[in-house]
């Protein structure tokens, strides 16, 4: 097209899009520590190709109609056996909701319980990512302070005080208790404990961003039991084209039914072979 041709879009963007810029085709380092890349060798291509290979044999004809939006059933049910089993967990597929990834999963949520001007609390140092989509929303992010052991109990009480006193109603508690990026701390059983009770006290609802800790225990205590909306990744590395795979896990049917709405109002993920193949990362988690 000639440029006298081209149409300008200057000033037609909407406050929400997603600034031009980014990474772009920068070289690769042997290590990347930043961005938690896997080593290409430990790729399971062959289970891969042979996992989407027998789910397409067994449902590939599915591909015709329109997907669930709450992800394939038989993924969800081996989800939710895998948390009742290793976690015990009182899980059953219907409070389960699968996503690209953890990162969907996050957006949505945000989208679903946030307006512009929403006092939403997270640690004093939290993830990137997730910063960026809370500030596209146009939340408040307010930060408690932590030390080695997670979020200060005193300082987040101290912190609701403020926000009542201020006349701002806080909307959720959004936390990574285990391995949190950056400050790599993982939060005590006790700690857990202290600030349950202090949401409960509140009545604000704890959002536990559990992405890397699918499959993980620590000192012999599993992951993911914490809050009353659970995220994970299907695999601890980034995502293997689309097929990493991520689920929420709801306490509330109220919030995943409006979860569910939003991905049917064109944030839903295509069923594609990826889709089909998201079983392979689940199967080796058994």
């Amino acid at each position: 097209m000639a440029d006298s041709e081209r149409f300008s879009y200057e000033g037609l963007f909407s406050k929400n899009s997603v600034a031009v810029g980014g990474r772009g085709s920068a070289p690769r380092p042997k290590y990347d520590f930043a961005v938690a890349y896997p080593d290409p060798e430990t790729l399971p291509l062959d289970g891969l190709a042979s996992s989407l290979k027998e789910a397409l044999d067994r449902e590939g004809k599915d591909l015709a109609y329109y997907p669930d939006p709450a992800g394939l059933p038989s993924l969800r049910r081996l989800v939710a056996e895998k948390l009742t089993r290793d976690r015990n967990m009182k899980v059953d597929q219907d409070d389960v909701v699968l996503t690209s990834g953890s990162g969907e999963a996050i957006g949505m949520l945000i989208q679903a319980l946030t307006d512009p001007g929403d006092v939403v609390l997270t640690e004093e140092f939290f993830y990137l990512g997730t910063m960026r989509q809370m500030r596209r929303f146009g939340t408040d992010v307010v930060g408690v302070k932590c030390d080695y052991e997670g979020i200060i109990p005193q300082e987040l009480e101290a912190t609701l005080e403020r926000q009542a006193g201020l006349g701002k109603k806080v909307k959720y508690l959004y936390t990574i208790p285990t391995f949190q990026n950056p400050l790599g701390w993982t939060m005590t059983l006790e700690r857990r404990k202290q600030v349950l009770d202090i949401t409960r006290r509140h009545g604000i609802p704890v959002i536990y961003d559990a992405a890397h800790a699918f499959g993980v225990t620590v000192n012999s205590q599993p992951i993911g039991t914490f809050g009353d909306v659970t995220m994970f990744s299907f695999h601890a590395t980034k995502p293997f084209h689309t097929i990493e795979g991520g689920c929420l896990v709801f306490a509330d049917s109220g919030l995943k039914a409006k979860f569910e709405a939003l991905k049917r109002a064109g944030c839903s993920i295509a069923r594609s072979p990826a889709d089909l193949g998201l079983s392979l990362k689940a199967s080796l988690k058994r």
